[in-house]
C-alpha cells in the first residue's frame, strides 16, 4: 500500500515536471535583481539560452519593463539549431526592440549552419548589435563581446580590457579581461540541490559556475540560468530566469 501512494505521488511529481518545463514559459519564469556597486549607473537585464522555447512574449515583456532597464543583453544559445522555428526568438527580442541591446552568440547560434546569416540580418533590423570578439562604446562603458567557445578553446579570446564583457561560456572567467562579466550556458546545472546544479554542457558534473554572482580574482561574474534547455528540458529546483543587474556609483 505504502509503494503504491509513493509510486502514485512520483507518477504525479514527473507530470508535474514535464508540464511545467515543456509547455509556455510564462508564470514560471523568475526576474533575479543584484545590486553591484560599480564607477557607473546602470541597469543591465541579461538574456540568455531560451534554446528556442515557447513563451508567453506579453507576460516576459512585462516583467522586464517594471525594471526600466538601460540595455539588454543576450548572451547567447536564443536558439537551438537549424530545425529551430527562429520566430520563437526573434518574437521576444521584437517585443523589447525599443531597448538598446547587445548580444554574442553561444555554440547553438552556430548550429544554425546555413540559416546564420539571415538569423543575424534579422537581428540587425531589429536594432541588435551582435558583438563578434570587439569592443564597443555604451555611454562611456567599454562592453566586449567575446567568440563563442568551441570544446573549451579559450585561445581566441580578445585580449583587450572592456567594463563589460558579455561571454556565453562562464568557464573562461580567469580569462577574460574586464571587471564585469555577463555568461549564461550552464542552465542552472539543469537539477539544482543545496544551492548547487548537477550537471552542465561542458563542464560535467557538478560545474563550478551555473546560476548566480560569482567572485573570481577583481572580477565580479554573473551566470544566468536560462530560459530554456538543450534537448534535456526538465529542471528540478531550478527555474528559469533573468538577471536584472542594477549598477551604481561607489560612495566616495
Amino acid at each position: 500500500m505504502i509503494w503504491a501512494i509513493f509510486g502514485s505521488i512520483l507518477l504525479v511529481l514527473i507530470a508535474y515536471l514535464i508540464y511545467d518545463n515543456y509547455h509556455k514559459l510564462g508564470m514560471q519564469l523568475k526576474l533575479i535583481k543584484y545590486y553591484q556597486k560599480s564607477s557607473f549607473n546602470l541597469t543591465i537585464c541579461q538574456i540568455s539560452d531560451l534554446h528556442s522555447r515557447k513563451l508567453n512574449v506579453g507576460l516576459i515583456v512585462k516583467m522586464i519593463e517594471k525594471y526600466k532597464p538601460d540595455v539588454i543583453f543576450y548572451t547567447g544559445d536564443m536558439v537551438d539549431g537549424i530545425k529551430d522555428d527562429l520566430k520563437i526568438s526573434l518574437s521576444l527580442i521584437e517585443a523589447l526592440k525599443d531597448y538598446p541591446s547587445f548580444y554574442v552568440l553561444g555554440n547553438h547560434e552556430l548550429r544554425l549552419d546555413r540559416k546564420l546569416s539571415s538569423y543575424l540580418a534579422s537581428l540587425a533590423l531589429l536594432g541588435v548589435r551582435v558583438l563578434d570578439n570587439e569592443v564597443v562604446d555604451f555611454k562611456g562603458i567599454k562592453i566586449k563581446g567575446e567568440k563563442p567557445i568551441i570544446k573549451q578553446d579559450f585561445s581566441k579570446i580578445n585580449a583587450s580590457y572592456a567594463d563589460i564583457v558579455l561571454a556565453h561560456n562562464p568557464e573562461g572567467i580567469k580569462k577574460y579581461n574586464g571587471k564585469y562579466i555577463f555568461s549564461g550556458h550552464a542552465h542552472g546545472g539543469q537539477f539544482r540541490f543545496m544551492g548547487r546544479g548537477l550537471y552542465s554542457p561542458g563542464q560535467g558534473l557538478f560545474p563550478k559556475y551555473t546560476k548566480g554572482k560569482y567572485y573570481v580574482d577583481d572580477k565580479v561574474m554573473f551566470v544566468s540560468a536560462g530560459l530554456g534547455g538543450k534537448d534535456f528540458r526538465i529542471r528540478l529546483f531550478n527555474s528559469p530566469n533573468i538577471n536584472i543587474v542594477k549598477f551604481s556609483i561607489e560612495l566616495k
